[in-house]
């Protein structure tokens, strides 16, 4: 909601400004089918990097 507030150029609005948007117009469905798709770049991003960010959080607590 801040950014929507501090933003008005619709241009340079985040994905969640959007899907905020989108909740005000349509129903349940249409927006779990959004936060899916929202979600998906983030799982990618994890699954390719997933071994350098598990080492980040395991190699500090070993020393």
């Amino acid at each position: 909601m801040f950014a929507l507030l501090i933003c008005q150029d619709e241009r340079m609005w985040t994905i969640m400004v959007w899907l905020y948007q989108l909740q005000q117009e349509y129903g349940p469905g249409v927006m779990n089918a959004a936060f899916v798709l929202a979600a998906i770049p983030t799982l990618f991003v994890f699954l390719i990097a997933q071994r350098q960010i598990i080492r980040g959080i395991v190699v500090p607590t070993e020393k």
